[in-house]
């Protein structure tokens, strides 16, 4: 291991380095990007000031001594000077640092002012280890090393050398530059590479996996010349990793833009969470793996300092619109409910939305929808008489449609499993039908059972940007409305984003939006089931869509085909509260007395009740303001 002492001069955009071995190698210098020299280290006990000693020997020297703001200038002693080039300033710790605008070699002016290089430091520094990362050829040949000085009280140190035909090593890269990692880059073109921040990410990959990085460090915005390295991997399929900063996010964009140029198939992940800086390294050792990186996506912000302490403020964020998969119907990467009564066709819309997003077809209500990989999890149809067939009469393109093994256990954990694989494997929206099957032991009708079983599949939409549409049935009360008819605990409604139910309204069917956080409610599509058979033979039922989207009122979206007797007995209802509250007993009673059967008043009663014409408190009903007529 070489020992080193170095220092970064800020003002002077240098690194002063003192480094050897135990051959005691007697040369000094300033390390910058173009040059590097290697000096013999001494201990360092002498307490005066570095910068004053140098001056003294300056003032000595009779080299005209003057200061400039927080540094000074004189004449250089290395050479013949007949205008101040020698500058002087204080680095970390108080060493003094030299820099000559004539090019002088520290060792030199050392020489000059009669001083020797450990006169420039107050104390020992540090120790320092050095990290080598070889970059080679398509053979293995090293066309040039990185190595990283990393001590314990200074920042790390980077330096680039390369092999001379006399087997030194010399300064610089020479004129080819390659990725990291070449070899195992090239062993197998058609495998997944992963583009990462630096060599030590690379390090951190499985062995079995192919990773890469490019020479240069990540700027926000790479130039070609640093890009260039990546013209190796053209056509391969890449996916870039950022590091959490604005740096690393732009340079990752940067490296998929210009991969995208070169037909490379390329995606932009992050880790999920992390401190400022932090990259593929840490996210690894923190327990993730590359499966749980999650989409860079436009207007990502990466964490403060703040944030990285568990905190953050609203300045962090980065507002962005809510993406639609349908417009003003279903959103994307939220979770989504789709409700209805037995017979109404969730799972024929089900169908019709695949046959849209695997097709990249037209929504009724105008636009086209992006292509993409569906995953569906159906527990209930026969996959090859059943959903074959719907989804053929849909239009769906099958090889776009995931299904997953359903052997084994049914529980929210496994649920949230089956998706996060169906992701990994490229599926961007997620059918669950129906989401009764997976409560596992978890009580729907409890609301702290149905929170812990539905919140996680709630983060992991906004984690992994999925769209989960979980598919359920309709309670039995009459008297609900909206949402509320959806069966099981409010709390599920309530976690949900988006609530789509299919209604009855004028003896028609709808696709309404019950509650939406994201965009309006109320909003309605008229839809029909059509039976008929596929190309092939098969029956098959299919979706026929209206073309606009309608608001309906809150009331009539309850509202359900009437038989007559039904709607005289509601007319006689509403006919005696004209008159002012009665009791519910009382008025039932006097009704079955004038013919009407006891069901039918019952009845009718719910049905009034259910749409806010009548209102039903503590026994007495009584008329609702603006309710519907009959």
């Amino acid at each position: 291991m070489r020992r080193c002492i170095a220092a970064f001069a800020p003002s002077l955009g240098c690194y002063c380095l003192v480094t050897g071995s135990d051959l005691g190698i007697a040369t000094y210098g300033v390390l910058s990007e173009e040059n590097f020299l290697l000096a013999d280290p001494t201990e360092l006990e002498d307490p005066m000031d570095p910068v004053e000693r140098v001056l003294d020997a300056a003032r000595e020297a009779d080299l005209d001594v003057r200061r400039e703001g927080d540094q000074w200038v004189c004449r250089c002693p290395a050479h013949e000077d007949h205008s101040p080039s020698l500058r002087i300033g204080v680095g970390r710790d108080g060493m003094a640092l030299l820099f000559c605008h004539a090019g002088c070699e520290l060792a030199d002016i050392l020489d000059g002012l009669g001083i020797h290089v450990t006169d420039l430091f107050r104390e020992r520094i540090s120790t320092y280890d050095a990290k080598h990362y070889p970059y080679v050829d398509e053979q293995g040949t090293v066309l040039y090393e990185k190595v990283r000085l990393a001590g314990t009280n200074l920042e790390p140190i980077w330096f680039v050398r390369r092999p001379d035909n006399g087997g030194r090593w010399i300064n610089g890269r020479g004129d080819r530059s390659v990725p990291f990692n070449l070899p195992r880059v090239l062993r197998d073109p058609t495998e997944k590479l992963y583009l990462v921040d630096g060599e030590a990410d690379v390090e951190a990959v499985q062995l079995d996996v192919a990773a890469t990085c490019l020479p240069d460090k990540p700027t926000k915005r790479p130039g070609g010349p640093q890009l260039a390295p990546l013209d190796i991997l053209a056509g391969r399929s890449v996916v870039v990793v950022a590091s959490l900063d604005e740096v690393g996010f732009g340079f990752a964009r940067a490296q998929a833009y210009h991969l995208k140029k070169l037909g490379c198939d390329v995606r932009v992940v992050r880790p999920p969470h992390g401190s400022p800086g932090s990259a593929l390294k840490e996210h690894l050792a923190a327990g993730g793996t590359l499966d749980t990186l999650v989409p860079l996506r436009k207007g990502d912000k990466p964490p403060s300092t703040f944030a990285s302490r568990g905190y953050m403020t609203m300045a962090d964020i980065t507002p962005r619109h809510v993406e639609w998969l349908w417009p003003d119907l279903v959103p994307a990467g939220e979770l989504v409910l789709l409700a209805s009564d037995g017979g109404m066709g969730k799972s024929t819309i089900v169908a019709s939305m695949i046959g849209t997003l695997t097709s990249g077809g037209s929504w009724p209500t105008g636009g086209r929808a992006k292509t993409r990989i569906v995953g569906l999890i159906s527990t209930e149809d026969d996959r090859a008489s059943v959903l074959h067939p719907r989804l053929t009469a849909a239009g769906a393109t099958l090889g776009r449609v995931l299904i997953p093994d359903l052997n084994g256990a049914r529980t929210p954990q496994t649920l949230e499993q089956h998706i996060r694989d169906m992701v990994t494997r490229g599926a961007r929206v997620v059918f669950v039908d129906p989401l009764g099957d997976w409560w596992g032991a978890h009580d729907s009708h409890k609301e702290q059972e149905a929170r812990a079983a539905l919140q996680p599949l709630l983060a992991l939409c906004h984690e992994l940007g999925v769209t989960v549409v979980l598919v359920l049935h309709n309670n039995k009360n009459l008297e609900a409305v909206g949402a509320k008819k959806i069966s099981g605990s409010a709390a599920i409604v309530h976690v949900a984003r988006h609530v789509l139910q299919c209604l009855e309204v004028d003896g028609g069917r709808r696709l309404r939006v019950s509650k939406s956080n994201l965009g309006p409610s109320g909003i309605s599509i008229r839809y029909d089931l059509q039976h008929g058979q596929t190309e092939a033979g098969f029956r098959a039922t299919k979706v026929v869509w209206g073309d606009s989207l309608e608001r309906i009122h809150k009331s009539s979206a309850c509202a359900e085909p009437r038989p007559k007797k039904h709607g005289r007995a509601e007319a006689a209802v509403i006919q005696k509260l004209v008159q002012g509250p009665r009791r519910k007993s009382e008025l039932a009673a006097e009704l079955v007395s004038e013919g009407f059967a006891s069901s039918t008043v019952d009845d009718s009663i719910k049905r009034l009740v259910a749409r806010g014409i009548v209102i039903c408190s503590e026994g007495i009903l009584k008329l609702a303001s603006g309710g519907d007529a009959v």
